[in-house]
């Protein structure tokens, strides 16, 4: 789950351009990547001192999960126009 996750808003930071997929969005994306992958390393740090790990890694899914509701949206805006 969390490479699904991860690889989704990858993809959509790196498709051509289109109508369907706004620029703010595209940039969201890239932040969405950024900031998951710094939690995943606070993570894997925290899990070596045993220390908030799951602090981290509900932090780094709430990042993606609001990423995907945020598409979510998006593409039901498309669809209704």
């Amino acid at each position: 789950m969390l490479l699904s996750l991860l690889i989704a808003p990858v993809v959509i930071a790196l498709s051509p351009s289109s109508i369907y997929v706004p620029f703010w969005f595209r940039v969201i994306s890239i932040a969405t990547v950024i900031l998951a992958i710094y939690y995943l390393v606070k993570m894997a740090k925290a899990f070596k001192q045993l220390l908030l790990t799951g602090y981290y890694q509900r932090i780094s899914y709430w990042i993606k999960l609001i990423w995907l509701s945020t598409f979510s949206l998006i593409i039901v805006q498309v669809q209704n126009t």
